[in-house]
């Protein structure tokens, strides 16, 4: 089971503080029944700093090769997850502002002394992986029922 691990979001940034961290699935409740091998490493970075408007941020990136069940064939397939996300430290409900002009990987995260490191990777985690995962076209294994029934 993994330690809780918190941070001050405020300070985090406006420090510039940095943290890695590796986890393996099992430390991840939620993502347990979506991936197919428990032992799999996930590494995140995080790292604090603050804009030219005075706004502090942190900045999350995930990499991991994680095992999921291919929604065509059911077979395991390696799905790389490599993301990055901008969340800038809002102060109040009045600074969450309309982010249809910000790039699809910055978001809003409310100021916190006790932000939770492993929750807000694992949330950025189930966001960032497919609905189906599927092989690319043309790489799903045939069961073997279908190569039996085409001899016949």
């Amino acid at each position: 089971m993994q330690k809780r691990i918190v941070i001050d979001t405020v300070k985090f940034a406006r420090n510039g503080q940095q943290m890695i961290h590796s986890f393996t699935v099992e430390d991840l409740q939620r993502v347990r029944d979506i991936v197919g091998d428990i032992g799999e490493k996930i590494e995140a970075k995080l790292e604090g700093g603050v804009l030219k408007a005075g706004k502090p941020f942190i900045d999350l990136s995930i990499k991991a090769d994680l095992p999921l069940t291919c929604q065509r064939c059911l077979e395991l397939m390696n799905y790389e997850l490599n993301s990055s996300t901008r969340f800038i430290i809002a102060f109040g409900n009045s600074e969450l502002t309309d982010l249809s002009d910000e790039p699809d990987d910055v978001e809003f995260l409310m100021a916190q002394e006790d932000t939770d490191v492993v929750a807000m990777v694992e949330d950025e985690l189930l966001l960032r992986l497919p609905m189906a995962a599927k092989h690319e076209d043309g790489k799903c294994l045939e069961p073997e029922w279908g190569n039996s029934a085409r001899s016949r």
